[in-house]
């Protein structure tokens, strides 16, 4: 009853609370249990644990992330509130918008538990153990099985002072749930017993010890929960244990230690989600420093569920073991397993982008946001993009006011440049080397196969002189296909083709294929922005993607060819071809836009 009692007095100040709260440790509570048995726990509701998690009592549990972006807003929220939700974990709302992906501290203690040998109980809860501890513990929690303090006295932790390794005084201060407390004064709390005399330790049963809660929907689909408990035990062949469950499951089994760093243990679990609410795996460290055997679950982590911890005295009573630190910590996916909506970078003729910012390019040569009527499949003077002759208009259609380039399965290499296969120009004028020239293209592809080759590079004009004219081909992104030795990665791949002798001879290529510069990985249904250029006075190629500079330059200076690139005069080339397979797939063109000092 005391335990419910404290509950509702809980979740009445936590309901007049919710509209000023801040964020804090959540109180722990559990119903209907003492910690002083081995009777498993009965798990919160999830309007309960929310309640302790001092969330906003309006909204109700179970919510996606996406929902309670779209349904709770600041016209409705007043105080930060913490809420679990059914996808990301927990999410905060900070004021002005929700966070995902939020690490918690469910319990975090120093508080000393003493789960002792055999001894004898004088009066007043005095008592003297039959074996030495391995240290003093002037505050401390330490373990009474039932009739221990006096005739009748119940189980449970006791707040104790130890005087010395054997000898100690408990008091009326017992461990009920959540984080133990040490009293500010003993005043009122001492016994006033009579000792029963010897007891002897409570051996081969597990006992429960400290507990914390983990909220509803907290653990998200991937979210994970980590424990480490810091402890000793007598050096004697006797096995001493530990354990943790969760949700009455013993992650990892129990921890049994005997003669081996008794000293000095470290036992850890962690269990994690495994993209979905209610399938597990787990695994730990044993203070040995042994791993555990994986272990899979079927929990359901949509409602509240507890953490306790059990000690078990296998053996020997005449063993003693002491949890000096526990720590529970949830650490959901979050942001990991709910993206935020992509917001399109802004863009336009007066918005510098950082690649080109960041070398002097402020000039805006051309800024396109192109359909499929800017596509010709003719010759002339006004189009922006031009098709090769072999395509037709069925490859080209606008979405979303976008242009989309369809690979149609049809074999055919599908692409647009910006200038006429036959060195005609349109309305998008070159870029000269002489000065330098930055390209940027907003991509996305409908689906993510080895077999798509999205490629966005730029060519000069002069490749058109003859079939022999030396020139570079600066590539900001080619899809590179299926994995291998030279290719671990889908990443992006930049790249710099040197054709000495034309395009009817063979090119020498320089790309970051290679460690330490492999292009990242990225989900090409996502929007990239992807941007290359040309530094005459550097003398190289450089790369952007998402407005961030990557590692992998090229040094045309020091590599011998800046001759082949420094008088070219480039234009741009959007593909979507193929490997070989011709899977369909779509290349969808949000901006183009080209820039010069």
């Amino acid at each position: 009853m005391d335990a419910l009692k404290r509950f509702l007095a809980l979740c009445l100040i936590s309901t007049l609370a919710c509209a000023q709260v801040t964020p804090v440790i959540p109180p722990q509570t559990i119903l209907g249990n003492s910690s002083a048995s081995s009777t498993r726990p009965v798990p919160l509701t999830a309007t309960q644990v929310n309640t302790l998690l001092l969330s906003n009592g309006s909204i109700p549990s179970g919510l996606t992330l996406a929902q309670l972006k779209t349904q709770y807003t600041s016209a409705n929220l007043l105080g930060p509130v913490i809420m679990p939700t059914l996808d990301a974990g927990l999410a905060q709302w900070n004021g002005s918008a929700w966070i995902s992906g939020v690490s918690y501290a469910l319990f975090q203690s120093g508080v000393d538990a003493i789960f002792p040998p055999s001894g004898t109980m004088g009066n007043n809860c005095a008592f003297t153990l039959g074996t030495a501890l391995d240290a003093i513990y002037p505050s401390a929690y330490i373990y009474f099985r039932p009739g221990a303090i006096f005739t009748g006295s119940q189980p449970g932790w006791y707040y104790t002072v130890m005087s010395s390794t054997t000898v100690g005084t408990c008091y009326n201060l017992r461990y009920s749930f959540g984080q133990p407390i040490i009293p500010v004064s003993l005043a009122g709390l001492s016994f006033v017993t009579t000792g029963p005399g010897a007891w002897t330790s409570i051996t081969n049963t597990a006992i429960t010890g400290f507990s914390a809660n983990v909220p509803a929907f907290g653990m998200g689909l991937n979210g994970r929960l980590d424990v480490r408990l810091n402890w000793t035990a007598s050096n004697t062949a006797g096995s001493k244990g530990i354990a943790m469950e969760y949700a009455g499951t013993a992650i990892g089994g129990t921890d049994y230690e005997t003669t081996t760093n008794t000293t000095n243990l470290i036992t850890t679990r962690t269990i994690i989600n495994r993209g979905a609410t209610n399938a597990q795996v787990g695994q730990g460290v044993n203070g040995s420093g042994a791993l555990t055997a994986q272990g899979y679950y079927a929990i359901d982590s949509t409602l509240g569920q507890s953490i306790w911890l059990y000690f078990n005295n296998l053996t020997a009573a005449t063993d003693w073991s002491v949890l000096h630190s526990m720590t529970a910590e949830l650490r959901p996916a979050g942001a990991l397993d709910v993206p935020s909506a992509t917001q399109p970078t802004p863009a336009g003729p007066a918005i510098v982008p950082p690649g080109a910012a960041a070398f002097g390019y402020n000039h805006n040569a051309w800024f396109a946001t192109p359909t499929a009527a800017d596509v010709s499949l003719t010759a002339n003077t006004t189009s922006k993009l031009f098709a090769g002759v072999t395509q037709s208009q069925a490859h080209f259609t606008t979405v979303n006011g976008m242009l989309s380039l369809n690979q149609l399965g049809d074999g055919v290499n599908t692409g647009v440049s910006t200038i006429d296969n036959n060195n005609v120009r349109g309305a998008l004028s070159t870029l000269p080397s002489a000065t330098g020239w930055y390209i940027e293209a907003a991509m996305r592809i409908t689906a993510n196969d080895p077999d798509h080759w999205q490629a966005a590079y730029a060519n000069p004009i002069e490749k058109f002189v003859s079939g022999a004219t030396p020139y570079v081909e600066v590539d900001g992104d080619e899809q590179i296909g299926a994995q291998s030795a030279n290719n671990l990665f889908y990443g992006s791949t930049n790249s710099a083709l040197n054709w000495p002798t034309g395009s009817n001879g063979s090119s020498v290529t320089y790309n970051n294929l290679s460690p330490p510069t492999f292009g990242p990985n990225i989900d090409r249904t996502k929007e990239h922005i992807y941007g290359w250029g040309y530094d005459p006075i550097g003398k190289q190629c450089f790369f952007f993607l998402d407005g961030i500079k990557q590692p992998f330059t090229v040094a045309t200076g020091t590599l011998g060819f800046d001759a082949n690139i420094a008088t070219g005069h480039y234009f741009l080339v959007l593909n979507a071809s193929s490997h070989g397979t011709n899977v369909p797939y779509s290349l969808i063109v949000r901006y183009i836009s080209a820039w010069t000092p």
